[in-house]
């Protein structure tokens, strides 16, 4: 009952996940008669600078996929780019500005903790306008992280600070049969969180 939903990327390197999501796009949109925005965030300068031990500087250096903002969005053909970092970028009023609600999916490729621990933003009280209650999560690098390092470590941080509050990020049991990066976002308190669209179910006669 959506007239559109947001899907969101944060870290798009050359922009090659949104460059297939777009390949999608027209597809979906026709098949189901919601419109299908797309946003990708990143400061197209690489990884930036850590020194934070739970960041797994082992793995990745300063600099690293960086990419041009021009080459990149001259790719894309939907796609909305904004340029930043996020712990700065993600606000209530750039997201009313580039009209980013119905967030429905959202994928991370950050790689460090400290990034990813700061594109949580998006789940704070100030944009749950802006985000559904049940929201489809994607990590990309979770395979290599670890409890305590990377984007496995920034789901338990968030976890810990703010189950009791009615926020969780969770494993999606469904999809993680084809690949256990699959998480949800859950939040309990949002007004339309136990609402329920479908048709009634029924017994077949005779089941």
């Amino acid at each position: 009952n959506l007239d559109h939903i947001s899907i969101i990327e944060f870290g798009i390197a050359s922009g090659g996940s949104l460059k297939y999501l777009e390949s999608l796009k027209v597809k979906f949109e026709k098949k189901y008669k919601t419109e299908i925005r797309i946003f990708g965030f990143d400061t197209f300068e690489g990884m930036p600078k850590s020194e934070n031990v739970f960041d797994q500087l082992y793995d990745w250096k300063e600099g690293d996929y960086n990419a041009d903002f021009n080459t990149v969005q001259s790719k894309l053909n939907y796609t909305k780019l904004i340029k930043g970092d996020i712990k700065d970028t993600i606000s209530y009023k750039l997201f009313n500005d580039y009209n980013i609600t119905n967030v429905l999916i959202v994928l991370f490729d950050l790689d460090y903790f400290t990034s990813t621990n700061n594109s949580f933003k998006i789940f704070e009280k100030s944009l749950s306008s802006n985000i559904l209650p049940r929201v489809g999560l994607f990590f990309d690098n979770l395979h290599s992280s670890s409890e305590i390092s990377g984007e496995y470590y920034s789901i338990q941080k968030f976890n810990n600070e703010n189950i009791k509050s009615g926020k969780i990020i969770s494993r999606d049991f469904y999809l993680e049969k084809y690949d256990s990066r699959y998480y949800q976002y859950m939040n309990f308190n949002h007004k339309s969180f136990n609402v329920n669209y479908k048709k009634k179910q029924i017994l077949w006669e005779g089941y």
